[in-house]
């Protein structure tokens, strides 16, 4: 049975839908059947081949690339909340979402294998108090170091979590994401006559292998997002993102980064003490 969800700095918003995107990658030999990349890989290593002769590095752009979107699609989804409950019940101009990633057995190929990228994400109600990102991070991680206190379990799913996605028993983890919702003065995110979507947003992404990616999503939807990252562009076919550069100095020095790649490794601790649990117990979930 899944935990409630925490309480943080303003009470949960309403929750807003979080549709899966996917991408299909190349013959990924081993990674078909392990599930998504280690968390050790980094962008610096050399990349060992497949069985079929394609480098992991690719499996891990891949996954990239369907994060991006899926994010991009996240923070959308969070604009349009911003502008419809703007009278009613004002959601804050941050969101979080976790992602994962799960092998669609629809595409049956084993040599062409298609992942989906799911979501768990929540919303707060805006207030002074969740306007300061930093610091809502760093709540958050006080209160996964309170799940893992003791030997505890944290599941963001189910504790941190007000809406997401059915997660099939392979999901696994892939990064940890704010979604933010942006303004060209004070007094928060502009509020143009064109509804939510005129809204522009940013997303700040902590990848499970310590990758960042920041995702810029333009208030013209027509427009293609812009990508700096901390691993450099890799064409692995699929559904590309054009615009996919370094980080800037100015992204580097975000306060938010260390709280977020905090909670990332937080999630990451959760994870494999839930699975030495299910171990020990013969694979029996205890609930």
């Amino acid at each position: 049975m899944g935990a409630t969800a925490a309480p943080v700095r303003g009470a949960p918003a309403p929750a807003y839908p979080a549709t899966s995107g996917g991408y299909r990658a190349p013959d990924t030999g081993r990674y078909a059947a392990a599930g998504p990349p280690p968390a050790s890989w980094s962008s610096g290593a050399t990349a060992e081949p497949t069985i079929d002769g394609h480098a992991n590095q690719a499996v891990h752009h891949q996954i990239r690339q369907a994060v991006v979107h899926r994010v991009q699609y996240a923070n959308a989804l969070h604009a349009s909340h911003y502008w419809d409950l703007r009278r009613t019940s004002p959601v804050g101009p941050h969101a979080l979402v976790f992602l994962y990633a799960s092998l669609d057995p629809r595409f049956a190929d084993p040599r062409r294998p298609y992942y989906e990228i799911r979501a768990a994400s929540r919303l707060f109600r805006d207030g002074s108090e969740v306007q300061d990102l930093p610091a809502l991070l760093a709540e958050l991680c006080e209160i996964a170091e309170g799940y893992l206190a003791g030997g505890g379990v944290f599941d963001p799913v189910a504790q941190m979590t007000q809406a997401g996605e059915p997660m099939p028993a392979e999901a696994r983890y892939v990064g940890v994401s704010v979604s933010t919702l942006l303004s060209s003065g004070s007094g928060g995110p502009e509020l143009p006559g064109v509804g939510g979507m005129g809204i522009p947003g940013r997303n700040l992404v902590v990848m499970s292998d310590d990758n960042l990616l920041v995702v810029e999503r333009p208030a013209r939807a027509h427009e293609q997002v812009e990508v700096n990252s901390t691993c450099p562009h890799f064409s692995g076919g699929g559904v590309e993102v054009r615009s996919w550069l370094p980080l800037t100095p100015e992204q580097q020095v975000d306060p938010a980064w260390r709280a977020l790649q905090h909670l990332n490794r937080l999630v990451l601790a959760g994870q494999e003490r839930k699975a030495a649990t299910v171990a020990s117990t013969g694979g029996r979930r205890r609930h």
